[in-house]
């Protein structure tokens, strides 16, 4: 090889080399620019968030109040739950004391057969009184409290009183009177 292609083979590694080093400066640069700018940009999204948290904020404070609320209104709805269950419970001791008092009152008339295998106390429903007339449905008689009444004045040791009751009624059965037993 002569002088000249040497000096050739030089400048062109010498222009390859210089070129490949503008490329790495170039290449530096723009990664130098991306990682600037990409920077820039999540500055950019931190701040919007800041900007939103007053609403972030504002939404759990209401999600916070709404769940507040419903466990009020479940807690009100156990309460109107346990107020139903002792109402029920209430009637059906209500039920049972009237039925007692109309057991009581087949077992001292003698037109009823109380011990009779089909017997089932028939619980007046107030709306029909003994004279014929109809009562008003919104409110039934007050249960008898166990004292002594027209009915059961005079009853004593299960032995009546051969007049009956003091108004002269009848007895107050509910149950019309059947061939004697």
């Amino acid at each position: 090889m002569n002088n000249d292609d040497v000096v050739w083979i030089v400048i062109a590694v010498v222009v390859v080399a210089l070129l490949a080093a503008l490329a790495y400066v170039l290449l530096k640069r723009k990664k130098e620019r991306d990682r600037d700018l990409a920077h820039a940009q999540a500055e950019q999204l931190r701040s919007e968030a800041t900007q939103h948290q007053p609403a972030v904020q504002q939404s759990e404070l209401e999600a916070r109040k709404a769940e507040a609320e419903a466990e009020l209104r479940r807690a009100e709805a156990e309460h109107a739950e346990v107020q139903a269950a002792e109402a029920r419970q209430a009637a059906a001791a209500t039920s049972a004391q009237q039925e007692d008092v109309v057991r009581e009152a087949d077992r001292l008339d003698p037109a009823v057969d109380h011990r009779s295998g089909d017997y089932r106390p028939e619980v007046p429903d107030g709306r029909h009184l003994e004279n014929g007339s109809t009562a008003p449905t919104e409110s039934a008689p007050p249960a008898p409290t166990g004292g002594a009444d027209d009915y059961t004045e005079g009853y004593r040791d299960g032995q009546a009183d051969t007049d009956g009751p003091a108004d002269g009624g009848s007895g107050g059965s509910h149950r019309s009177p059947g061939p004697a037993s």
